[in-house]
């Protein structure tokens, strides 16, 4: 990048404009803040730096030429263009006091009208500069400026990539391939195609409308290449999956304008408009909403939520929002910020703290819980002044208050907190989100439902520990075994070979990969591990898997700085490489593990970065050979955990890697839940062994809780506690835990959150006929549910209802009935009961719960309470 010198308040620049400050710096030029003489009004001046290249130049010009004949409201306003005595271009347009979206969206997420009203005057813009024959190229968040900070007032901004849609004799260079932003470029930008057409700006707008729908860009990634990579053969996750409650016509909307083809898109900015005002025609669609996220269609819904809940409360003495100093409101609008990056929706409460509420469409109560620890230990991290809390249940959400089990127990932390100010350097968790987390946890146990969250361990985090000592390793040695057999498979014959262990939350994933691989440390002779376990939160980034397990086989770690990163790449990738090899191999992992190397000197490195097919190619050769030379020393084993949290593209690579090395002494292991196979569903199909997990046999279950509570448990208790935690190893490991604390009669509270987490993903008439059954007890009548659900469900839907929860093994139909000319069901488990007992909102369970009864005593006296 050229030198830059800034220019002194007062320059004066082409006679006319005097400059005032410096207001902003890039790689071509900087912008000042400067007063027009003539007309007395201030003005943005635009400088390019004084060495550039001719094609920066021209672009900058164009921009200038382009900007003088668009003059509408929502277009940045030209002034004058020019050059400076020093031959330094320049551009003066419109001041406009505000915010660009982008900052916008780093710290407050809009409202649904607003998106709207972005979208709309956005549009209306491009409408305008497409009857002009100009595309933009480059919308973005941050090429949109609020003014007044008003979406419903934003200002297109920066034309400097725009051009007329009809080829024009004079073009831009391309010796850069891809022209435009990583993330927000349609597909025909990033395929170099040379027809760009004004549809490809309705592609970026609906990238920028995504993310001010769900607060994620659909395409991020975090190297050039891997966006590219999302982009051509990625598809976005729903808006209903990030934000549940929108109106089904936008998902249609964004459909249309995300479309990888132009010729099914929406063509233009005028198409898009009339698409738009069809959607608004619907009544109530622009209804001020008060919440972002699943808060915002919960009024209509009082039924309580699983939720993991992490509470900030701020230094003593910290001014209140709306009073605080500048320096305040940065520290609250960063740690607004770290809270939503980490995946939570965030309010702010009348005492002045902050409320992050983590919910995940996809994920697990364990998964919940896991973003809410780590979003503590973010803010303890960077804030250690700040008092942190997180815990996990219900709560539902009244008005703009939220209730429940959940918000009373972070209330009561954060009041410990607040009484023993010296317990406030660790974040604080309840007992329910602690027994959630894994291994790779480090806790410490302060008194019964507090839980001091030391840190996070990065690695393999080892079994958990359970009354003070880990876990013993029970009933999966045959399944340990076939993963050995398959091991030394791959390397006797040689052979590739992949193995899926599958099974559901707390099922015993983790503890079989565990043990397995300590097996494998003493092997001789000594196997090269890979490892990498997915993460909610990356989920959509392309290579994320396939870049972690690099980065740990090389020793990278997140605190090293970027050369210090490529030199340990570069190293392990020569330590079994020819050298010449060996950079080629080492550039191109780069890209996969996001630390570019420059490319002056590499022309295949360049070449690639501006054509993404080449670039994906070139990756998945580089990891071959890495891998190849590899399996030439001896086995390779790569284990990747919660694949279910995987992307596209390291399934894809992997695919790749084990087709090329079908003969070499190769295992790929992978843990995931059963939902893996419908996300990736033709996964590794000519390699692939599938090993699922059933549960603990009762033999199992018996000898973990005899280990753990010894002589003080009577044998009838043992079996009780095995029966009830149905075969999954974590739920018995959770109520032995309560066995141990003198609560064996309730079921503790991280396992009614893991069976929340499923009872949530079942249809909306399935929870409401298990809410109903749960008032009665472990055992219900159609009757009672009839009398219950009168006006709710026809007689159909609840039979059909009861059918599939039969079918799923959720209740069992007995064979006689307490009472005559009834139909009895029973929960299969009492577990399933309380979870779905606790989805019963607290207003209503008490009058629910008298015609429960009333019913109950009316079938026991042969007559019907109304």
């Amino acid at each position: 990048m050229p030198e830059f010198h800034e220019l002194a308040p007062g320059t004066h620049i082409a006679d006319r404009f005097t400059v005032e400050a410096l207001a902003g710096q890039g790689g071509m030029g900087a912008v000042y803040r400067a007063q027009d003489t003539l007309t007395g009004r201030r003005v943005a001046l635009k400088l390019l730096h004084a060495v550039t290249s001719p094609e920066a130049v021209y672009r900058f010009n164009r921009e200038a030429i382009l900007l003088a004949e668009l003059r509408h409201p929502a277009i940045v306003s030209y002034v004058a263009h020019g050059s400076t005595r020093r031959s330094q271009p320049f551009l003066a347009m419109a001041w406009i006091d505000g915010e660009d979206l982008a900052q916008r969206l780093r710290t407050k997420p809009l409202r649904l009208p607003e998106s709207v009203a972005l979208l709309r005057r956005s549009a209306e813009a491009l409408a305008f500069a497409h009857q002009q024959g100009i595309i933009h190229r480059d919308i973005k968040p941050s090429n949109l400026f609020l003014r007044g900070g008003r979406a419903d007032d934003v200002v297109v901004l920066d034309f400097g990539l725009a051009r007329y849609a009809m080829p024009t004799l004079v073009g831009v260079t391309r010796r850069q391939g891809a022209i435009g932003s990583p993330g927000y470029m349609a597909p025909e930008q990033a395929s170099n195609q040379p027809e760009i057409l004004p549809g490809a700006d309705i592609f970026s707008l609906g990238c920028v409308l995504y993310e001010c729908l769900t607060g994620e860009s659909p395409f991020a990634a975090p190297t050039f290449a891997a966006a590219l990579d999302r982009l051509l053969f990625g598809h976005p996750a729903p808006l209903e999956a990030l934000r549940p409650g929108l109106p089904p016509g936008l998902q249609v909307l964004v459909d249309r304008m995300l479309d990888k083809d132009p010729r099914r898109r929406l063509p233009d900015a005028a198409s898009l408009l009339t698409a738009l005002s069809a959607l608004e025609s619907i009544p109530d669609l622009l209804l001020p909403d008060s919440r972002i996220g699943v808060a915002q269609s919960r009024a209509a819904d009082p039924e309580p939520q699983l939720m993991s809940l992490v509470r900030v409360a701020f230094p003593v003495g910290t001014a209140s929002p709306g009073a605080e100093s500048p320096q305040e409101r940065a520290t609250r609008d960063a740690v607004r910020a770290t809270l939503l990056s980490h995946g939570a929706q965030v309010e702010a409460l009348p005492d002045g703290s902050l409320l992050g509420v983590v919910e995940l469409e996809r994920g697990t109560a364990a998964d919940q819980s896991a973003l809410a620890a780590r979003s503590a230990l973010a803010l303890k991290a960077r804030w250690p002044e700040l008092r942190v809390v997180a815990a996990t249940g219900v709560g539902v959400f009244q008005g703009a208050l939220l209730a429940g089990p959940a918000p009373d127990r972070a209330e009561w932390l954060l009041s410990h907190l607040e009484k023993n100010p010296a317990a406030a350097s660790p974040a604080l968790l309840d007992d329910v989100t602690a027994g959630l987390l894994d291994a790779g946890f480090e806790l410490s146990k302060v008194a019964r439902g507090l839980i001091r969250l030391q840190g996070e361990r990065r690695e393999r985090g080892g079994p958990r520990s359970l009354l003070g000592r880990p876990t013993p390793f029970v009933g999966r040695d045959q399944e340990r075994a076939l993963l050995e057999l398959t091991l030394t498979t791959c390397a006797d014959e040689p052979t590739a070979r992949a193995m899926l262990v599958t099974g559901s939350v707390g099922a015993g994933k983790s503890r079989l990969v565990e043990e397995f691989l300590r097996r494998v440390e003493h092997r001789e002779p000594p196997v090269q591990v890979l490892w990498s376990q997915g993460d909610p939160l990356e989920v959509g980034t392309s290579y994320g898997l396939a870049s972690r397990a690099l980065r740990h086989v090389c020793g990278i770690s997140k605190a090293d700085d970027l050369e210090t990163s490529r030199a340990r790449l570069a190293e392990r990738v020569g330590k079994h490489l020819p050298a010449d090899q060996a950079r080629d191999v080492a550039m191109f992992l780069g890209e996969l593990c996001a630390l570019p190397f420059p490319e002056e000197d590499h022309a295949q490195l360049r070449a690639a970065r501006s054509d993404p097919r080449r670039m994906s190619e070139q990756v998945s050769r580089a990891l071959v050979s890495f891998l190849r030379a590899e399996c030439a020393q001896g086995t390779v084993l790569w284990v990747l955990e919660d694949l279910h949290w995987s992307d596209a593209a390291t399934i894809r690579l992997l695919d790749e890697v084990l087709r090329e090395l079908a003969e070499q002494p190769l295992m790929v292991l992978a843990a995931a839940r059963p939902e893996v196979k419908e996300l990736f569903p033709a996964l590794w199909s000519r390699f692939l062994q599938e090993l699922p997990l059933r549960g603990l046999s009762p033999k199992a279950g018996t000898r973990l809780v005899q280990e753990l509570l010894g002589t003080k448990a009577a044998p009838d208790e043992v079996a009780l506690l095995v029966d009830r935690s149905m075969g999954n190893a974590l739920f018995l490991e959770e109520m032995i835990r309560s066995t141990a604390e003198g609560s064996s009669d309730q079921t503790p509270g991280s396992v009614l959150a893991i069976l929340l987490s499923s009872l949530q993903r079942l249809s909306p008439n399935l929870r409401k006929v298990l809410r109903a059954a749960s008032l009665f007890g472990p055992t219900f009548w159609v009757g009672g549910l009839k009398a219950l659900l009168e006006n709710q469900l026809s007689e159909e839907e609840l039979t059909q209802s009861l059918r599939q929860l039969v079918d799923l093994e959720v209740v069992q139909l007995q064979p006689t009935s307490r009472f005559s000319g009834e139909t009895e069901y029973r929960f299969r488990q009492l577990a399933v009961r309380d979870a779905a007992y606790s989805l019963v909102p607290d207003s209503l369970r008490p009058t629910w719960q008298r015609q429960a009864s009333a019913w109950v005593d009316g079938a026991g006296t042969g007559t019907r309470a109304r």
